[in-house]
């Protein structure tokens, strides 16, 4: 649980920090991965989070629920996704 309220914390961070960052990043949608089931706490914060995301960046951000194993899935599931920063 302490994981995924740092997740969260630095998601939020991330957004405040896009409003001064780069202008035409992302231009692509944005996935934002809760290692939790639907309908829990952090998939409700989750959603909420990524409401803020979309309306602060203007891109349409997708929540997707990776429960299972302690987080482990979901985790491994982040670590192998593409990367959206190509700086």
């Amino acid at each position: 649980m302490k994981k995924t309220v740092i997740g969260f914390s630095a998601a939020a961070l991330f957004c405040a920090a896009g409003l001064a960052g780069a202008q035409d990043y992302p231009t692509r949608a944005i996935r934002v991965i809760v290692p939790l089931t639907p309908g829990s706490g952090a998939d409700i914060a989750g959603r909420i989070v990524a409401k803020y995301m979309s309306d602060a960046f203007r891109q349409p951000v997708l929540v997707e629920n990776r429960p299972g194993a302690g987080g482990i899935i979901g985790t491994q599931a982040m670590l192998n996704g593409t990367p959206t920063a190509t700086r």
